[in-house]
């Protein structure tokens, strides 16, 4: 193998190389399943935090009951 050919394989990313792909992988039965379960609520937590300002547009002293 080339110097050239091993710095092209380094440079290729690659989403098996992730921990928590590797991990998932290597995880069986149960373990498995929570880790993903997991994985998919800590996604969910983060997009409805990057999109919390379209999902509640407005703030308490905006209300039309706020005191």
């Amino acid at each position: 193998m080339t110097a050239a050919t091993q710095t092209r394989r380094r440079s290729k990313f690659s989403f098996a190389r992730l921990p928590v792909i590797r991990q998932i992988r290597e995880a069986i039965g149960v373990q498995r399943w929570m880790l993903i379960i997991g994985t998919i609520l800590t996604l969910v937590f983060v997009l409805v935090a990057v999109f919390a300002p379209l999902l509640a547009p407005y703030g308490f002293g905006q209300l039309k009951d706020a005191s």
